[in-house]
């Protein structure tokens, strides 16, 4: 078959066939198997110079070539008794359907996808490396399967057309593996500060409705909270994975970005006067120098102003420097430091107070917000 392939060239060009001039313009070979002896090729051309044609020929029956083995292959024997097993450079195992195997017990399906994971290797006595080839492949099943927990690997045996191997093994670690069902919901997380979320945690002892909206399990699984820590930015949350019927299937830990930058803080947060504008107030019908007033009582009161967050109040606690609201547990901020700059008289006769929001979580802003209308003209007339 290899020389018929080889000489197609010769019947290129005009032949004459029971009166008609047929013109041979190209012979392609579509399809060819040395093992099987057949072939198919794509004919073109035309007839007496006008009518165009395309024609896919198949033809059979051609001697079979006999396949060369390459001369390092082991023996059948040896192909078991010395072979070892790896994950495939360019295939990542975690992609495979493990569960099928592990939850569902269905190993046959699962050592059938498998051998797309894996490359097999053996050799002769003389220790010189041989490669299974995709023929090889077909000939070799994957048995007595097995996940080793505790030393998280997949055990498994090689039976090459009629012998076994010992039992071999891939790392596998199924933590890692189940971790892939649960994915990260980056557009909810970048709703809350991360300090709010850690405060909420502490507070109720669990999880609860915020890391069901953080973490979102695959359909037909529940992803449970352990526990978390803060880590950079982030969150660090300890989670367990259980199949419908509670059944745990893994624990890993799962980094949690992307929360809302403090620089936010400059646009969202509102400050006013309260208490401490009518404070001021009194304290200047003894004519007290205003600027001087507030210097000297600004960091006494700070808990006696109005903050607030997307309309929500906010409180102020002198004693640990927190900024928190007592019902929505995620508006919270710790090591909140704020300072007094300037009073500034507008045109329109009322005084705006400059504060510099220096440091939010120990992270240093030094953000100016203005206490607008902090005091009226009029309150100065009194």
């Amino acid at each position: 078959m290899t020389v018929v392939l080889a000489d197609l060239e010769q019947f290129n060009g005009e032949k004459h066939i029971n009166g008609k001039s047929i013109f041979i313009d190209k012979i392609i070979v579509q399809q060819q198997d040395t093992q099987s002896g057949t072939f198919t090729l794509l004919v073109t051309g035309n007839v007496n110079g006008q009518k165009d044609f395309e024609e896919t020929l198949d033809f059979a029956g051609f001697a079979l070539e006999k396949k060369e083995e390459p001369v390092n292959k082991p023996t059948d024997y040896n192909m078991t008794k010395r072979a070892s097993i790896q994950i495939a450079h360019d295939k990542n195992i975690y992609e495979s359907n493990f569960d099928t195997f592990y939850r569902e017990n269905n190993s046959d399906e699962f050592a059938l996808q498998l051998k797309d994971f894996i490359t097999i290797s053996s050799s002769n006595n003389d220790g010189i490396p041989y490669a299974y080839t995709q023929d090889d492949m077909q000939n070799t099943l994957l048995t007595d399967i097995r996940y080793d927990y505790r030393d998280k690997k997949l055990c498994l045996k090689v039976k090459y057309k009629n012998d076994i191997s010992p039992e071999l093994y891939i790392p596998f670690d199924c933590n890692e593996y189940y971790k892939t069902f649960v994915t990260v919901n980056q557009s909810e997380a970048r709703k809350y500060y991360q300090s709010g979320i850690l405060h909420y945690l502490e507070e109720i002892g669990d999880g609860g409705y915020l890391f069901s909206k953080l973490l979102i399990a695959r359909t037909g699984f529940l992803v449970q909270y352990q526990s978390a820590s803060a880590f950079s930015q982030g969150i660090n949350y300890t989670a367990k994975l259980l199949s419908s019927n509670h059944q745990e299937l893994a624990q890993f830990d799962m980094v949690i970005s992307g929360f809302r930058d403090l620089n936010n803080l400059k646009n969202e947060l509102i400050i006013t006067g309260g208490e401490y504008s009518d404070f001021i107030q009194e304290r200047l019908k003894r004519n007290a120098n205003l600027d001087e007033l507030i210097r000297n009582t600004f960091k006494n009161n700070i808990s006696n102003l109005h903050f607030l967050i997307n309309n929500t109040r906010l409180l102020y606690s002198d004693s640990d420097h927190s900024l928190y609201n007592n019902e929505n547990k995620p508006l919270y901020f710790n090591d909140v430091y704020i300072e007094y700059q300037s009073i500034v008289k507008e045109t329109d006769g009322s005084f705006t107070m400059l504060v510099k929001l220096s440091s939010v979580n120990g992270r240093i802003l030094d953000e100016i917000i203005p206490i607008k209308r902090f005091l009226l003209s009029s309150d100065l007339n009194n």
